[in-house]
């Protein structure tokens, strides 16, 4: 189903549909997908000011979707949650633009896979955040009701923006092993462009209490540090 605006949105996925963005959507109030569906960009359609809920069941795959500037009184919206995870949410070839918190949210479940792959991530100082100049993280991905038995791909993303990260640019937490993460060919920038290797501590953490480096999570192999992040998730 094609469709170009709000209500034709909120309408298609309600049915179950699978959906085709003909124009940049601007929302009216939250969008909650409640049914499996698979969402298409093409790679220019932009949904924006308001933020994305994905149900705990769902299955959700959005290809080439953009999402920018979701908005609310308090400066910390995010631009797609997905509470509680049971099923599956891929998000392949999408764009997302200035959160005020992060740009992805999701608590998992037992069970729950997460594939974010070829994605971009821009923070780029122009808009209001939550700290300020700064969104709190950009990837958030944190177990919090069960024994962290879920799986998690993210691969050859561009994240541009890590100096305008409060807490981390990606944090996956409360994950059971390393063999439940597949991560690598992944990028940093600061929002100028200029390219980062190295970020600061704290700024990457996959699994709990264990955080690495920049250039190991581009390449996958996990050079190893130690502390942990402090949780902190809001809606």
């Amino acid at each position: 189903t094609t469709v170009g605006n709000a209500a034709g949105l909120k309408d298609a996925l309600d049915a179950g549909k699978d959906v085709i963005l003909t124009e940049n959507i601007a929302l009216t109030e939250p969008l909650r997908i409640s049914k499996d569906a698979t969402i298409t960009g093409n790679g220019y359609a932009v949904i924006s000011e308001h933020p994305v809920d994905v149900d705990p069941a769902a299955e959700v795959t959005f290809d080439g979707v953009n999402f920018a500037t979701p908005d609310n009184a308090n400066n910390n919206a995010s631009s797609v949650y997905a509470s509680g995870l049971e099923g599956k949410v891929v998000f392949d070839g999408c764009t997302f633009t200035n959160p005020q918190w992060e740009c992805i949210q999701i608590t998992p479940v037992d069970g729950a896979e997460i594939v974010v792959t070829n994605c971009t991530f821009i923070v780029d100082g122009t808009e209001t955040y939550a700290h300020g100049d700064k969104v709190e993280r950009m990837l958030h991905i944190q177990n919090t009701a069960a024994t962290g038995d879920y799986k998690v791909t993210v691969t050859n993303n561009k994240f541009i923006g890590v100096d305008k990260v409060n807490n981390s640019v990606i944090d996956i937490d409360d994950i059971t092993a390393f063999d439940n993460v597949i991560c690598g060919g992944n990028s940093f920038a600061n929002a100028d462009g200029t390219a980062v290797t190295t970020l600061a501590d704290g700024q990457i953490y996959v699994n709990l209490n264990r955080k690495y480096d920049a250039a190991s999570v581009a390449t996958g192999t996990f050079a190893q540090f130690t502390q942990s992040p402090a949780a902190a998730l809001h809606h």
